[in-house]
């Protein structure tokens, strides 16, 4: 039963007397660079930082996928607001943005900028817990979603008006993207 009074159903299965863990990121140590001196008549560029592997992605002690997961689980039920990215309302690439805040891990707001800009590239057959999934418009990444194992995701559903659970399959699928170790 809701504060305002309306009652309603849910499978015991997504159900917990255990509170959701409260994570506390470890920071990963950022490498120092050592100062160097350019000639002024010569032009710089910036290094480009990409993943090329699994390995080089930010491994946060004591949290992984569970953890994304059980961050997501307590989102459930909040309400789908364009452009949120908080408890109060968030969009699908906001619910992603926000999980992955909690443990440190710094996501952009929007579901085209996780496809092109956030970690690596998984196929299928290697999906985890705490993934995200990557769903497909045309050229573009309309949509993505948390994986939570057995072909289920949470994601923030416009049509549904809350975060919740769907289908892995509920779209086309661009690509699986896991963003730490």
């Amino acid at each position: 039963t809701t504060a305002n009074g309306k009652s309603g159903y849910v499978p015991k299965s997504y159900t917990t007397r255990k509170a959701p863990p409260t994570p506390t990121p470890t920071p990963t140590p950022r490498p120092t660079r050592k100062p160097t001196t350019k000639p002024a008549n010569k032009k710089t560029t910036k290094a480009k930082t990409s993943y090329g592997n699994v390995n080089k992605l930010p491994k946060i002690t004591g949290k992984n996928g569970s953890s994304i997961v059980a961050i997501a689980q307590s989102m459930l039920g909040v309400k789908y607001k364009y452009a949120g990215a908080s408890r109060k309302g968030i969009d699908c690439s906001g619910l992603v943005m926000y999980c992955y805040a909690q443990i440190g891990i710094r996501v952009p707001h929007g579901a085209t900028q996780i496809w092109k800009h956030s970690g690596v590239t998984v196929p299928r057959s290697s999906l985890k817990p705490g993934d995200v999934v990557c769903y497909s418009k045309g050229s573009i990444c309309p949509h993505v979603a948390i994986y939570v194992g057995g072909n289920q995701v949470i994601h923030a559903s416009d049509s549904k008006g809350m975060v919740c659970y769907g289908n892995i399959d509920m779209m086309k699928i661009k690509g699986y993207k896991r963003l730490i170790r």
